[in-house]
């Protein structure tokens, strides 16, 4: 039986300036470009048959250098906008402070951190629910029950 690996990217230049990025499409900074080399030291001892990341450009930077350390880029990849994180709407490119003063922090706080409530885009929920749909459908790979929630599938991720 097969393995899934799953790798969030490194700190993007949007993390650095305290950002809500979700679909804004920024690189890697220096820690994160660290961390991704970092991680792919971490998993040479796996052998991939192929890779999938979402089309965000972080993602396929922290793809890339982990691929390179375990010497292992010629394996066929995939970038799918369907496995973007999650979507911030009108919250996208805002500094999270500045968006904290303007809606409270408790607010904020159950955007960025509650699994079902929805800023101005997708709540955990709906993004959990594209991914698994993407995962389950168009790349065959069963690994969720059908018969389990998205809650407790969170809570194997």
């Amino acid at each position: 039986m097969g393995q899934l690996v799953l790798l969030r990217h490194g700190q993007s230049q949007g993390n650095l300036e305290n950002r809500c990025t979700g679909w804004i499409d920024v690189p890697l900074s220096a820690n994160g470009r660290e961390a991704a080399i970092a991680a792919g030291k971490e998993l040479a001892h796996y052998r991939f048959d192929r890779a999938f990341t979402s089309r965000l450009v972080r993602a396929i930077e922290t793809l890339s250098y982990v691929l390179a350390v375990v010497e292992q880029g010629s394996i066929p990849v995939e970038n799918d906008e369907a496995l973007n994180e999650r979507m911030y709407g009108s919250l996208q490119g805002l500094n999270k402070d500045e968006t904290a003063n303007r809606y409270g922090e408790h607010q904020v706080l159950l955007w960025r951190r509650s699994y079902d409530a929805r800023p101005p885009g997708e709540s955990l929920q709906d993004t959990a629910a594209r991914v698994l749909r993407t995962i389950n459908v168009r790349y065959s790979l069963t690994y969720w029950p059908e018969k389990r929630s998205l809650s407790s599938r969170m809570a194997i991720v």
